[in-house]
């Protein structure tokens, strides 16, 4: 699976929260984006471009799960 696709990085996205069991707000304060839920939703329809770094510490989340403080 190729992760360049907006769509396929968008279903990556929103999978890695989903196995990960937090709510699009707890997502977007663990990754540090502006906008709380509306924005995760955003990013994780496609409707916005995931800025790569954003997209790094996702990956980087569902290997390794969330920083302690965000449990």
């Amino acid at each position: 699976m190729t992760l360049t696709d907006k769509k396929t990085r968008a279903q990556r996205f929103r999978e890695i929260r989903e196995r990960l069991g937090i709510s699009q707000e707890a997502y977007a304060d663990a990754l540090g984006v502006p906008g709380g839920r509306q924005r995760i939703y955003k990013l994780e329809v496609g409707r916005a471009d995931i800025p790569e770094p954003v997209f790094r510490l996702a990956l980087m989340m569902g290997q390794h799960g969330l920083p302690n403080q965000i449990h």
